[in-house]
């Protein structure tokens, strides 16, 4: 992206000799923008289709140890979620939860890191985001794991309430 750019400002350095009075610098200047513009969507739009590949790949294809790949709220057909404590210590919420595979299959959490996988909610609907989470969690089949996760409760107004794992609330009472 950063070599489209500065090939987009080479390219409309000549111009600029030949920019003389208002109107041609307004079509420069709007010409350049556009340019820029174009550059940094394609950039954003190659990203995004990049992202989506690898998730697809990794949903369509099969894992090296043969495991069930989760990355929405399909969760629930394959794991029971517990939540063990819920504590507020020096300004972080510990979140110890069991993740327990109901198959003989080895599931795999997947995008953990992503937002909106993986959030805790106060009394208000205020969001805290996990800043150490593993980006998979594997559970071995028919078995069960313990699992803790920390969220930073400067970012919620009242006490932690919900955790929401792949836009499913899990309420911690």
């Amino acid at each position: 992206m950063k070599k489209t750019l500065a090939l987009a400002l080479l390219l409309s350095l000549p111009m600029l000799g030949q920019a003389q009075d208002g109107e041609k610098n307004s079509g420069l200047i709007k010409s350049v923008s556009g340019a820029v513009s174009g550059a940094v969507q394609s950039g954003k739009d190659i990203i995004k289709g990049v992202k989506q590949g690898w998730d697809e790949g990794r949903q369509g294809g099969t894992s090296l140890d043969d495991a069930v790949i989760i990355h929405d709220r399909k969760f629930k057909d394959y794991v029971e979620i517990r939540i063990f404590s819920v504590n507020l210590d020096a300004g972080v919420y510990t979140v110890n939860i069991g993740i327990k595979n109901k198959t003989d299959r080895i599931v795999r959490l997947t995008n953990l890191m992503e937002q909106k996988n993986l959030q805790l909610l106060d009394q208000d609907k205020y969001v805290a985001y996990s800043g150490s989470v593993d980006n998979d969690i594997t559970v071995p089949k028919s078995a069960a794991i313990k699992y803790t996760f920390y969220f930073p409760s400067s970012a919620l107004v009242s006490a932690a309430k919900t955790l929401r794992l792949y836009e499913e609330d899990i309420p911690l009472n």
